[in-house]
């Protein structure tokens, strides 16, 4: 998914349920929903490796994704 795609839904969901700005943030370990954890680190930006499944936020040569946590 894209920053933008991402940002939309944010909006929408927020417009729907302005209440949502004071809820926790979490994220799911897996598809399956097989545990959950809070959202502790901000944003940052890096480069993600889909073949190793690896991101690094050091080598910021050639950025091409955003960490959420």
């Amino acid at each position: 998914m894209k920053l933008q795609e991402f940002m939309d839904n944010l909006k929408a969901l927020i417009q729907d349920n302005p209440d949502a700005l004071n809820y926790e943030v979490v994220t799911s370990k897996d598809a399956a929903g097989n545990g959950y954890d809070v959202v502790t680190f901000n944003p940052s930006i890096g480069v993600y490796d889909i073949e190793d499944k690896d991101f690094n936020p050091i080598d910021l040569d050639s950025i091409n994704a955003i960490c959420i946590n």
